[in-house]
């Protein structure tokens, strides 16, 4: 629920599928990206060994692009401990239009990061076992894991209901 309502008005009343979860796909960042290829928008949820939840909301599809893409729509969360539960959007305040920071997603065959401005607001390793959070300009977050540098548990990605999400 907590989720749910701070998503675009336009997802919140769609159903969600889980589309690639390590714990049924293995962990590989390659298989992420084929299991989510061409769906928008994806919820990435991960799970840290010390059972913090956090992740990302992605208005645009998951690839390998060697520079930042996505839009304004892009976020940030944190669920779990539930008495931290939060959401950081794009943090426009600080920014000029000249100065715009717009470093939402970025995905490599290396890794996977969101957020920038110096540092990622989340990053994610190409075995998907290793990740670190810290503060980013993108979304003026505050760490979304037990640690700045964390290791993964689980991740899953979930994706709008076949037909309503596909482009």
């Amino acid at each position: 629920v907590f989720l749910i309502e701070r998503l675009p008005d336009r997802f919140a009343q769609h159903k969600w599928d889980l589309l690639y979860s390590t714990c049924r796909d293995g962990i590989s960042l390659q298989t992420l990206y084929r299991r989510v290829a061409s769906t928008c928008p994806t919820i990435l949820v991960v799970k840290d060994m010390q059972n913090h939840v956090f992740g990302v909301f992605a208005p645009d599809p998951w690839k390998v692009n060697h520079k930042f893409y996505g839009t304004g729509e892009t976020f940030v969360f944190k669920l779990e401990p539930s008495a931290e539960a939060n959401s950081y959007h794009w943090n426009q305040k600080e920014h000029s239009e000249a100065k715009r920071n717009n470093f939402f997603m970025f995905s490599t065959d290396d890794c996977i990061g969101v957020g920038g401005g110096g540092h990622f607001a989340l990053w994610l390793d190409e075995d998907l076992l290793y990740g670190n959070s810290t503060k980013s300009n993108t979304f003026a977050n505050e760490c979304l894991s037990s640690s700045e540098v964390f290791q993964v548990l689980q991740i899953e990605v979930w994706g709008l209901s076949e037909g309503s999400g596909r482009i």
